[in-house]
């Protein structure tokens, strides 16, 4: 079984996997998208939940099924990417909030706001560990998404790709910096 943990650095993507050991990297320019975030303003410790999934594993196959999909699922949607095709990646992104659901890693709170920001999305799907913290939505719309997210007691922030990121202006001449 592996873990696919799609990522993006800079213009690479970074596809890392447990067990079968595979460590991709793969450049290309990173299409823009426009994604909403939306918090829940619920803090969950990850611990919990990861064992929660771990148990649940241990004790029933299908866990493991669902886990062995998410990880296909992750693949299809870097391909989706490379390919920016907004409409398949908003399918697999919901498509994987489905699961996360089934291994009972998303609550009430993540549900309304993935389910309020669908009408106006291609996608979306939970962030992080689960449990409270934030959904992320993939959108051509993000005002009328901010707005369903805010009337379901969310907190929305609009995030681009294909944007400058941050950047360091001044030369400090090697001095440490505290950011405290």
């Amino acid at each position: 079984m592996a873990l696919n943990c799609p990522v993006s650095i800079g213009n690479h993507l970074w596809n890392i996997s447990k067990n079968d050991k595979s460590w991709d990297v793969s450049e290309f320019e990173v299409p823009k998208m426009t994604f909403v975030v939306g918090h829940t303003g619920i803090k969950a410790p990850t611990g919990p939940l990861v064992e929660k999934v771990r148990k649940f594993k241990e004790h029933n196959k299908f866990a493991a099924d669902i886990i062995d999909e998410m990880g296909i699922v992750a693949l299809q949607g870097m391909n989706a990417i490379r390919r920016n095709d907004k409409e398949d990646l908003g399918e697999i992104m919901t498509r994987n909030h489905k699961l996360l659901s089934i291994l009972g890693v998303s609550c009430n709170e993540l549900n309304k706001l993935v389910n309020a920001s669908l009408p106006y999305s291609y996608g979306a799907k939970l962030t992080g560990s689960g449990g409270g913290g934030s959904m992320i939505a993939l959108t051509d719309r993000p005002e009328e998404v901010c707005e369903a997210i805010r009337l379901r007691g969310g907190n929305p922030l609009v995030v681009r790709t294909g944007e400058e990121g941050v950047r360091i202006e001044h030369d400090f001449a090697g001095k440490e910096l505290d950011f405290q």
